[in-house]
């Protein structure tokens, strides 16, 4: 064994390729985005001239503000990873910021879901629950992870 080599450097993509991947699912998640957006106001105007009744229009409206803040939730957490990615030099610091990332989603997440009212069905409180669930663990888990000493070699 040498003792002059150096380690090796930090590198957070397994395929350089990766990198690129997830910048193409952050445009296909705002094109989604705006595709809903651009339904909700055309179920929009047909409420308005009275084709729906006021809890078709509710149903409706819930479904779309649901399936916008899922694709705005894909889009900020692949931006966020492209993001960490291109900037974090360490094991330590890559594990840190993706707790912070986590954390952050979760409580933008519900924050959101509480202004657009997008629980309002039992499914969608369940899976609204599990994704708040699933990024308070993982941000927990990757924090304390970060925080973690790594053992001298």
């Amino acid at each position: 064994m040498n003792t002059t080599d150096k380690p090796e450097p930090f590198v957070y993509w397994k395929r350089p390729w990766a990198r690129w991947l997830l910048l193409a699912a952050v445009l296909l998640q705002l094109l989604s985005l705006w595709e809903t957006v651009q339904e909700y106001r055309e179920y929009q105007e047909l409420w308005e001239r009275g084709v729906f009744s006021a809890s078709l229009w509710e149903d409706v409206s819930a479904q779309l503000a649901l399936r916008g803040l899922l694709s705005g939730f894909m889009a900020l957490l692949c931006l966020g990873v492209f993001i960490l990615g291109c900037l974090v030099k360490t094991k330590r610091a890559a594990r840190l910021a993706e707790g912070g990332l986590c954390l952050a989603l979760a409580a933008g997440y519900a924050a959101a879901g509480s202004a657009f009212s997008v629980w309002t069905r039992p499914l969608d409180r369940l899976l609204g629950l599990l994704i708040l669930g699933a990024c308070l663990a993982c941000g927990l888990y990757s924090l304390l992870r970060g925080l973690k000493r790594e053992p001298a070699r």
